[in-house]
This record gives structure tokens, C-alpha cells and sequence, in this order.
């Protein structure tokens, strides 16, 4: 029995490591050909050099997070099982992140940020998604490992609910500040060719971000509110996703037959509609507004329960 678990398990991380290979070079793709176009063969030919490492360096990063990842999940309860995973996504994030940087500042192309945006923007939402997930505070165990001088970094990366939605905020809005001013520094040459600019693009990064944090965080409320008596905490990501998809497909079902969707789109809380193509919809600006109020509101409301365990937060005595 246990070979065949072996076997099936060298199995799984063969489909994994193919799979990454196919997704960088989709990316890949995306880089050298711009966000219109997948179609990369020729500039996969014509790339400088350098480039040809961007597939392989992605597929190690890839299965770094996935290893943190497993572990974590695999990791018996109470430990302090989330702390590799964000140790390693921080590496990453600033390791891609400067490539990325570097790369649009250089090469004048903004698909190089925007790729790692968008990654980076999916992680930290899963990140989210599992800290509304997870029971308030931290164990006796993870305590033990506080340490006082390093107690204020050790609240990011630790287990816990609170430290996971402090720490996907956090990067979360560092994430969209670098992208914000890598955007505004690249020449308009950089967007004369595609369907983007900057504004527009800020404005759809910030919304998101914002619209699932939102949505999360609302949910998370919520459960300390009153959902808590009839339902466990492992579902509250679940029932912010539910919420998120009925919010941005009803407006559409409403709207079936007329000759406009602008009224769908507009909808607040719509996160289809940050997907729709600008020559049909202009209106992310709207978007940018509700999704970052709504946050900063909710964010208010949960302040003072992070202050609260952020204050627990010391070593077991």
C-alpha cells in the first residue's frame, strides 16, 4: 500500500512539474507577444537570450510554492504550518517582482509587470481565502515560537486567521503600489500598440484586489457575528466565493434581452465586469471607488479584533 502511495505521489508531482512548464510558457507568450496576443513563436525566436531562463527559473519558483503549500496542509494541527509557505511566497514575490520591474522599465513592455501583478494578486486571494477559513488566534504551540524582538514580523508569516488576512493585505497593497508606479514610469510608446493604458489598467488591479478581500473580509464579519451558530469556520471562504459569483452573475441574468449591459456592469460588487473589454465597458473608475471603499470600511470594523489578537501575540509564559 504504501508503494502505491509513492508511486501515485511521483506520479502527481510529474503532472505538476508538466503543467508548470506549460503555464510559464503560456506566460512566456503573453511577455514576449503582449496581453492582446498568446501567438509567440516568433518572438520566442527573436527573444534576447536571457529569456529563454524565464520558463525553467518559473517552473523552480512554482514547485518551491507548491512544496510550502503541501507542507503546510499536511502539517498536523495546531503547528505553526503556515510560516514556510509565506516565508517562501515573499522570496518569490521579491524576486519576481524586481525581474518583473526591471524588465518593463527596460524593455518599455507593461505585460511583464502585469503578469506578475495578476499572479501574485491569485496567491494572496487563496492566502485570504484560507485565513477567513481558519480559527481566530494562534496555538499554544505557535506562541512557544514567538520570540519579543521579532515579534511584529513573526505576526505576518505565523499561523492564525488574523496574521494570514494581515499578511494578504499587507502584500497586497504593496503588490499593487509597485505595479502602480512601474505603470505611470513606462513611456506611452509602451501602450500605443495595445488596448491598454495606465489608468485603466491601475484601475482594474485595484478593484481586483479590492472586490475579494472585500467580499472575504464581509464574509469573515459575519461569521463572528452570527453565522458562527449555524455553521463552521471552514466555510466562510467558501460562502464569500458564493457570494462574489451571485453578485457578478445575477446583474447579467436581470439584464437578458435588453440591448445594453451597462446597467450589469455597473452593478457594485460585479467582478465579471473588471474582465469585460474596454471598447465596450469604460467604467472601472466606478469599480476602484466601491471596491476600495468597502474595503477600507470593513477594514475599520475588523481593526480592533487584530488588535486584539496582535496583543496575544506573545510568548506562552
Amino acid at each position: 500500500m504504501s508503494q502505491l502511495v509513492r508511486v501515485i505521489g511521483v506520479l502527481f508531482f510529474v503532472f505538476i512539474y508538466v503543467f508548470g512548464i506549460g503555464t510559464m510558457l503560456i506566460l512566456y507568450g503573453m511577455m514576449g507577444a503582449g496581453p492582446s496576443s498568446i501567438h509567440f513563436s516568433a518572438k520566442f525566436v527573436s527573444a534576447s537570450p536571457w529569456l529563454y531562463f524565464i520558463p525553467v527559473a518559473g517552473v523552480a519558483t512554482f514547485c518551491l510554492l507548491f512544496r510550502a503549500s503541501a507542507a503546510a496542509h499536511l502539517a498536523p494541527p495546531h503547528t505553526n504550518a503556515q510560516r514556510p509557505q509565506r516565508i517562501a511566497f515573499i522570496l518569490a514575490w521579491l524576486l519576481w517582482g524586481a525581474a518583473a520591474v526591471t524588465a518593463s522599465l527596460a524593455l518599455k513592455q507593461f505585460a511583464y509587470i502585469l503578469i506578475w501583478t495578476y499572479i501574485s494578486g491569485i496567491i494572496l486571494h487563496f492566502t485570504l481565502f484560507g485565513a477567513v477559513s481558519s480559527p481566530s488566534g494562534s496555538s499554544h504551540r505557535t506562541l512557544s515560537e514567538t520570540r519579543p524582538n521579532r515579534r511584529f514580523f513573526q505576526f505576518f508569516t505565523f499561523t492564525g486567521a488574523e496574521n494570514g488576512i494581515v499578511y494578504s493585505l499587507v502584500f497586497l497593497l504593496l503588490t499593487a503600489a509597485v505595479t502602480s508606479l512601474t505603470l505611470h514610469l513606462l513611456p506611452d510608446t509602451a501602450f500605443a500598440n495595445n488596448y491598454a493604458n495606465p489608468e485603466r489598467e491601475f484601475h482594474r488591479i485595484v478593484s481586483f484586489f479590492c472586490y475579494p478581500a472585500a467580499y472575504f473580509l464581509t464574509t469573515r464579519l459575519l461569521w463572528h457575528a452570527f453565522l458562527h451558530r449555524i455553521t463552521n469556520h471552514k466555510f466562510v471562504g467558501l460562502t464569500a466565493l458564493f457570494w462574489l459569483i451571485l453578485a457578478s452573475i445575477l446583474p447579467y441574468i436581470f439584464t437578458i434581452g435588453g440591448d445594453d449591459t451597462g446597467l450589469a456592469n455597473d452593478f457594485p460588487g460585479n467582478f465579471i465586469s473588471l474582465f469585460v473589454s474596454e471598447n465596450k465597458y469604460q467604467g472601472f473608475s466606478f469599480h476602484t471607488f466601491i471596491s476600495v471603499l468597502w474595503l477600507l470600511i470593513i477594514i475599520a470594523i475588523y481593526t480592533p479584533r487584530i488588535g486584539k489578537t496582535f496583543r496575544a501575540f506573545r510568548p506562552v509564559r
